[in-house]
């Protein structure tokens, strides 16, 4: 990458934080870039200290910073499209954040909601904290990721470490209501929902009593995390129906995916001839799978210099004429 172009992702890296009143440690948590590099690379010093030797930033990290600002440093073989479900759930999400209240997005695998949820964070980045939740979180690593994404202060941290969960959460819930107080519009969306443990979804009643309309509380999951609270409910476990209840009412069930309707903008976009557009209609059942066929074709096509026909497409999967 040129110096030139890494200015050019410089110059819209400070345009987005002024735009969206950001500021640079906000940006550097967003981003998952090590903070002391983005206030080098911010200010065109392309260099860090490692080890007391100077070494060269590396391009990643202003691939990175280019694309959570919306700037094209290479060509794109994919992008997220505004689709039905995309414009359901963004609005849903930019409710519950301008509200203060809860929402439950309820949607297929693969129709496109972590990538939706990555265009609202990019759109409003300011006081939005997302925690992706793996099958391998427990409570205390949502606490921890918590605290973290909130930028609650070193010496706060350091005492929480011997502190109980409880504490810690009382010192995110003070810190989530001081920006309220101060004018924001805070909200935690907990994406992969369907991962949550017990204790995590019991914590969410606890989040929601202490920071009711100062802080939206977004859950998004699969059709997996309805049914088990649905499960969880009806067996009358501890916390969960009074979970349901707060929850019901911002409840969002994203349209099932009409391929003929939906595959169409990408279609267009990506300029797909007529029989390939047959072809990937019968193969892929989300826009996952979409994605999974046609970008990889995509980006051989032009490896090879040439058009991404049905036939070449069928070569490159080693799919029969």
């Amino acid at each position: 990458m040129t110096h030139e172009v890494k200015h050019s992702v410089v110059a819209a890296a400070n345009a987005y934080m002024a735009e969206k009143n950001l500021s640079q440690n906000e940006l550097a948590r967003q981003c998952g870039i090590n903070p002391g590099y983005l206030s080098n690379m911010l200010r065109g010093q392309f260099t860090v200290t490692v080890n007391s030797k100077l070494v060269e930033i590396q391009d990643h990290w202003f691939r990175t910073l280019a694309s959570f600002v919306g700037l094209a440093v290479e060509k794109t073989y994919w992008e997220t499209m505004p689709t039905r479900q995309f414009s359901i759930q963004l609005n849903a999400i930019k409710t519950a954040k301008e509200s203060g209240k809860t929402a439950m997005i309820i949607g297929g695998t693969g129709i496109g909601k972590t990538k939706n949820t990555d265009v609202f964070c990019n759109k409003m980045p300011l006081h939005t904290y997302r925690i992706t939740v793996s099958s391998l979180y427990k409570l205390v690593d949502i606490i921890n990721e918590l605290v973290e994404k909130l930028g609650i202060d070193a010496a706060t941290i350091g005492t929480m470490q011997v502190k109980s969960l409880k504490y810690r959460v009382d010192k995110i819930v003070a810190k989530l209501i001081e920006i309220k107080r101060t004018g924001g519009n805070p909200v935690i969306i907990f994406d992969e929902g369907e991962n949550m443990e017990m204790s995590v979804l019991k914590m969410l009643k606890g989040l929601y009593d202490a920071l009711k309309d100062a802080c939206a509380i977004v859950v998004i999951g699969t059709e997996q995390l309805l049914n088990k609270l649905l499960n969880l409910r009806k067996r009358n476990r501890d916390a969960i129906p009074q979970l349901y209840r707060r929850f019901k009412a911002g409840m969002v069930m994203l349209p099932p995916i009409n391929k003929e309707i939906d595959y169409k903008p990408f279609f267009e976009r990506f300029n797909v001839e007529p029989g390939l557009r047959k072809l990937l209609t019968s193969l892929c059942d989300n826009y996952g799978e979409l994605n999974d066929y046609l970008e990889p074709a995509m980006r051989e096509a032009d490896r090879l210099g040439q058009p991404l026909t049905e036939t070449l497409f069928r070569t490159i999967h080693n799919l029969p004429a």
